[in-house]
Parts: C-alpha cells; sequence; structure tokens
C-alpha cells in the first residue's frame, strides 16, 4: 500500500491492529496492494471524496463499497478493513458520503443516501476493475447506507454485510414509546454539526459534546450551544414524538422503513444483545421475504454498538467484522463453499456462552408469569401467583434528580474518558439504594432457566401528572448479591403499548404493555430475578417533564406521586419466553 515518509501514531495503532486481525484472516492471496484516492460523480454534478484500494494490477476484482460520513471510520477503513479485504482479492471503494469528509454537496443526515447509494453503485458497477460483482460493507450508519440500497435492482449488486443497524421501524432508532435517546442522538448530532463533522474528534471532544447535550435547555437549542447557530436537520429529531409525526411518516424514513421487506438479495446481519439499534434488526429480519431469508444469517453476539465484547468465545465475526465478511463475501462474490447455515439466527446466550442457531426466529416453548407483590421495606416479592386482593406501591418521581444509566444498549463512544460508564451487564445499585425506585426480587431459582425472545411487562400505574414516565429493568441476582441488568426498557404513560398513544387523565389507572428488546439468557439455579420500576434513566432517555409540553422546547420541570398497582384486577407481572 502507498506510505508516506513518516507513519504517524495513529497510523502505527492501525498497523498494530492490522497484524491482530491479519492473525484472524486466512492466508492472503493478493498481498501487494496500493491505494489511490479517486473521485465519484453524481447525476446533480457533485463530487465524492474516495480512497480506491485494489491489488497490483488490472484487474478486474470483485468489489466492495463502503459508504461513510465519519473522518475516523474512514480512516480505519482506508487503512486497515479496506487493505485486510484487497489483500483477498478485492478491489475495496471507502467513499464519504455527500458533505462530509471534503465531498461536495450540503450535509444533511440520512436524507439523500438512497438516490446517492445508487448513483455510486452505478458508477462502480461501470468501471473496468469491476468484474460483475459488488458487496457492500459496514456497521452503524454504513449499515443504514446499505438498507438504502436493499431493493435497488443493480445485476452486479450481490450481497451486503450490515452490521449494528436495521431498516424497519425507524422511529425506534431514536424513540422509544415518546421517549427520545439523548445520549445517542443528542451526542451524535453533536458531533456531526457545523464543522465537528470534518474533524477526527478526541474522547475528550466528544465528552465535551456530550455534556452540552446533556445540559442545554430547551434541548431544541443544541446547535446554538455547540457551534453557536440553529441546527436545523436536528429540529424534527426532537419535536416529531410519535411514528405518526412527518419525519417519520413522509420522506426518507417512510421510505426507508420498507428496505427489509422488499429486499432483494441475501444478507448477513450482525447485531449484539447491548446493542442500540437491535430492536430494528431484529424486526428488519423478520420483515424480509422468507425466500431472501432462507439465504441470509444473522448472528447475535453480546456486543456493543462500539463493539465490545464482555467474555471469551462470543466474537464469531472477527475483529470489525472482517472475518466473517470476508468468508460471507468469498461465498457471494466469489462462488466459494460457505460453510455456515443459512436461515438461521445464529444466537449467543448469555448465563451459559453457547451459540444456537434459530431456523427463523426464535421460538419459546412456554412463557411464565411472574406477578408483583408487596414485601416489608425496601424489597417486594416477585411470584409465581397474584395476590387477590389489590394493593399499591407509590414513589416520589423528580425530573432534577434523575436514576442514572448504568448498562444496558447504550453507546460509549461520548462518555468523559477519565470516569468511563460501562454498557452491556453491569452491577446495579442495590435494593433500596434509591427511594424512587420500586424492587421486586423473586426466590431462588430451583433450576435453570433459559430465556429466548422478549420479555413482557405489564404495569397497572397511575401519575399525578397528565404526562410522565415509567422504567422497567430486568435483572439477575447472583448467589453472591451482584445484581446484573439483563433487559431494561421505558415509556411515556401515555403509550399503551407498542402503537397506541392516547391522551392521559391524572390519578387513571391505566395498563402499559411493554415488550422489551428480544434476549438470549440463562438465568443461573439459585440465582434470583430481581425488577426495578422507576420514571428515569438518564442520559439513555431524555428526562420526562410530567407536562404534556413538548420536552425538547420546555425548561421547566414538574414532581410527580407515582403509583405501581399489584394483585386483584391489576396484577402487575412480567413474561418469560422459557426457550
Amino acid at each position: 500500500m502507498t506510505e508516506g515518509k513518516s507513519a504517524s501514531p495513529l497510523a502505527q495503532g492501525m498497523g498494530d491492529i492490522g497484524g491482530m486481525l491479519a492473525m484472524q484472516l486466512p492466508p492472503e492471496t493478493t498481498p501487494q496492494i496500493q491505494s489511490d484516492a479517486i473521485t465519484i460523480p453524481l447525476p446533480d454534478g457533485v463530487k465524492l471524496n474516495a480512497t480506491y484500494i485494489h491489488p497490483v494490477g488490472e484487474g478486474p476484482w470483485p468489489v466492495i463499497l463502503i459508504r461513510n460520513p465519519y473522518v475516523m471510520v474512514n480512516f480505519l477503513h482506508s487503512m486497515l478493513t479496506g487493505p485486510a479485504f484487497a489483500k483477498h482479492g478485492y478491489a475495496v471503494i471507502v467513499t464519504f458520503v455527500r458533505g462530509a469528509g471534503g465531498s461536495e454537496g450540503d450535509w444533511y443526515p440520512m436524507v439523500h443516501e438512497i438516490e446517492d447509494g445508487r448513483a455510486v453503485a452505478d458508477w462502480v458497477a461501470q468501471q473496468e476493475f469491476c468484474d460483475g460483482n459488488i458487496g457492500t460493507f459496514g456497521e452503524s450508519y454504513l449499515g443504514m447506507t446499505q438498507w438504502c440500497l436493499a431493493d435497488y435492482e443493480l445485476p452486479a449488486l450481490k450481497t451486503h454485510y450490515i452490521g449494528v443497524m436495521g431498516s424497519s421501524d425507524p422511529y425506534s432508532l431514536f424513540y422509544r414509546r415518546g421517549m427520545f435517546r439523548p445520549e445517542l442522538w443528542g451526542c451524535w448530532a453533536g458531533q456531526m454539526m457545523g464543522e465537528n463533522r470534518l474533524r477526527m474528534l478526541t474522547p475528550e471532544d466528544n465528552f465535551k459534546i456530550l455534556e452540552a447535550a446533556m445540559k442545554t435547555r430547551p434541548a431544541s437549542q443544541l446547535g446554538e450551544a455547540l457551534i453557536g447557530e440553529h441546527c436545523g436537520w436536528y429540529d424534527p429529531w426532537v419535536s416529531d414524538t410519535t411514528r405518526d409525526d412527518p419525519l417519520w411518516s413522509e420522506g426518507f424514513f417512510a421510505e426507508y422503513s420498507k428496505k427489509a421487506s422488499r429486499l432483494v438479495r441475501p444478507v448477513f446481519l450482525e447485531g449484539g444483545w447491548f446493542d442500540i439499534f437491535l430492536r430494528s434488526q431484529i424486526r428488519s429480519w423478520r420483515s424480509m421475504p422468507q425466500d431472501i431469508r432462507d439465504k441470509s444469517r444473522f448472528i447475535i453476539s453480546p456486543r456493543s454498538h462500539n463493539g465490545m465484547f464482555p467474555g471469551p468465545d462470543c466474537d464469531k465475526a472477527g475483529l470489525f467484522g472482517v472475518r466473517a465478511a470476508l468468508e460471507w463475501f468469498d461465498y457471494m462474490l466469489k462462488g466459494a463453499a460457505y460453510p455456515q447455515t443459512l436461515g438461521v439466527i445464529d444466537a449467543y446466550s448469555i448465563g451459559d456462552g453457547k451459540w444456537t442457531e434459530w431456523k427463523d426466529d426464535f421460538r419459546p416453548a412456554r412463557q411464565m408469569e411472574m406477578y408483583f407483590s408487596p414485601g416489608t421495606g425496601a424489597e417486594h416479592a416477585l411470584t409465581a401467583n397474584t395476590d387477590k386482593t389489590q394493593a399499591k406501591l407509590c414513589y416520589h418521581y423528580d425530573p432534577s434528580d434523575p436514576l442514572e444509566t448504568r448498562g444496558g444498549q447504550v453507546i460509549t463512544n461520548n462518555r468523559d474518558p477519565q470516569n468511563p460508564m460501562s454498557e452491556c451487564s453491569v452491577e446495579q445499585e442495590a435494593v433500596g439504594a434509591r427511594e424512587d425506585v420500586l424492587s421486586f426480587v423473586s426466590a431462588p431459582l430451583e433450576e435453570d432457566l433459559p430465556l429466548a425472545g422478549a420479555i413482557q411487562a405489564q404495569l397497572y400505574v397511575s401519575s399525578t401528572a397528565p404526562a410522565t414516565a415509567f422504567t422497567v429493568k430486568i435483572m439477575e441476582v447472583g448467589e453472591n448479591g451482584a445484581a446484573m441488568n439483563v433487559r431494561d426498557d421505558i415509556t411515556d404513560i401515555r403509550w399503551m403499548d407498542e402503537d397506541i398513544c392516547s391522551e392521559y387523565t391524572p390519578g387513571e389507572i391505566r395498563c402499559l404493555t411493554i415488550s422489551l428488546c428480544d434476549c438470549c439468557w440463562m438465568f443461573r439455579k439459585g440465582s434470583r430475578i430481581r425488577v426495578d420500576i422507576a420514571s428515569s434513566n438518564f442520559p439513555a432517555f431524555h428526562l420526562h417533564p410530567n407536562t404534556v409540553q413538548l420536552w425538547s422546547q420546555t425548561t421547566q420541570f414538574q414532581t410527580a406521586e407515582q403509583t405501581v398497582y399489584c394483585g386483584g384486577r391489576t396484577a402487575s407481572r412480567i413474561i418469560l419466553p422459557i426457550a
């Protein structure tokens, strides 16, 4: 590969990681490669900056296309993953999207990716170096650019390797039942506003952006706080809070939401139990045409969005997904034999460390209900049978003193480097640590309890506020007393289920049916199941002000008295999918 006179520390670090990556891959077939800076023209005259990495020689070769908005990620793919593919007989195009990384045009996140993606794929297919076989690669936003091509009927485009991103229900990428994700999208928006998108941001930069995103009131003025001017593309993100609002029901996201159901070629999906976008990714898998799903593959490890793995023997994709992608591209673009099973979700079970292949989808053998029951002191009971009489438990919710996010499906590249916060499954606070949390704990399990699918929560609640939030967190309490999070969720009280949103009258007892994100988890014999109910999970989700005012435009909070009901006709419970 073409090199400069001296390598920067970052480039040297990439070289060390490149050596680790090479050890995971089969022997190189084309070790001599070169890299060229090129531009790709779009139909409207805009030119995109790109890097063309390929084996030495004339070709043609199968091509791997990577479309990306990030400076650091472009460096990663140009210096590391792109060369790894090229040394195994592929040409690789790594291109910045419109308005990013020196590419011409205005930067407006996601809006132009469908038509621009098609134009870039057309251009690649017409090049002499392309042998008529194109695959796409990448994760997160780079996965979104691939979903944009899912229904494009281009003969040369044969497959996609999509990491940690879905297309179905894009509303859920930003919101959960009316609750925005500021830890993710507030910080991301700050990173991509103004000149920030053209910089290689440090962890310290990201933390400063996160601080601004958390402290700015009203939240709609994040642009003013960070870059000194209003950011128009951020407005609908923080104002369109229901699926019926224009951002989700019209334009790009309305079209994007249909991509999985219109998929025309096999895909490889790489997901993680603690990835922020897993819910949409699983829904995308379920939405695929059956004949396409039968030819595709989906692996779910215990990874987070940023690739953190909590233990050994749980990574089937390899560093940056290259090992699994190379095996997939050799099959789809070169016609090599494929040793893995198709048409399955290959899922890692946390707790027992086993991989299981599920044909099409998770199919639990039965369901088990566990009911809330009042106890003495801070610890309440979680039982197999409900009480015959109604009881209620109350707590005071003050948005100015929120329960801090601790683990779960969060992103961590924006955390304070001096005080990092973990993602995935981490130890939780003890029962009774806060008065605004209700904890329900089961007796020790008499046998192992394997879960596969979505845990359901059915909560009977009321509030003194006209609008508020409730959270649910499922934990496994080990014999040593440590409580580790399994799944958590949140809802505005006005969302009675996944789709129905209606006005709430203070004091009304409302049943909230919540479907937590799927998981495969083994609760061990002797451990206990704990369920916490609260009203905040910040900064993973915005602080509910306890008013009906739009959360992003208010600066005023109110307190609320929250009630959770147990027993009788208001028997709050969880429903476990037992494998």
